[in-house]
């Protein structure tokens, strides 16, 4: 994903922007201005925003990314009490957090591949649910390598697949649950 990073406090933003980098997503930012990360939404796959920023809030952003549909979520040291009703489904978090719940969420959030889409949008869907399970971008990658090589075995050895993104997530799930720990070396 590329997600949109809107916070004014320097250390949690630099240290955010790191974890989610070692999840091997993009970061855009972080910002610590509205008006710089207004321009930058349309690049966006997801957002994580401070509610308040310098003297400003975050809520024009929100507006933007409800808008386009892009899912995004809010940091505050408030809690929910301080997002206007009209974002009242938005998850809020409390600073500080992992990037990793943040990150669960969104994906949760991001629309799917839909069964007969291209092998490409199987691959990116795989390695992100691989990424979640795995304890960095190198180990998820080797999993992924792993159900694919599985797949690819299966068609030389005369098996006819009919659903490719259904086997090559049961083959990630085999891969996960049976041989997790040779992909972490």
């Amino acid at each position: 994903m590329r997600i949109l990073v809107v916070e004014d406090e320097f250390l949690f933003a630099g240290r955010l922007a790191a974890q989610i980098r070692e999840n091997g997503d993009e970061v855009i930012g972080p910002f610590s201005d509205v008006d710089d990360a207004v321009h930058h939404v349309a690049e966006a796959d997801a957002a994580i925003l401070d509610i308040c920023v310098g003297d400003d809030t975050s809520f024009a952003i929100a507006d933007m990314l409800r808008n386009r549909e892009t899912p995004f979520l809010f940091l505050s040291d408030r809690g929910p009490a301080a997002i206007p009703a009209r974002f009242a489904p938005q998850h809020v978090y409390r600073k500080p957090s992992h990037a990793l719940p943040l990150l669960d969420n969104l994906r949760a959030r991001l629309p799917t591949a839909p069964a007969d889409a291209p092998s490409e949008h199987v691959v990116i869907e795989l390695l992100s649910r691989a990424r979640r399970r795995m304890p960095d971008r190198f180990s998820a990658e080797r999993a992924v390598e792993a159900a694919m090589q599985s797949a690819i075995r299966e068609v030389q050895h005369g098996r006819a697949i009919t659903d490719l993104r259904d086997t090559l997530f049961r083959k990630l799930g085999e891969e996960l649950s049976l041989h997790r720990s040779r992909h972490l070396h």
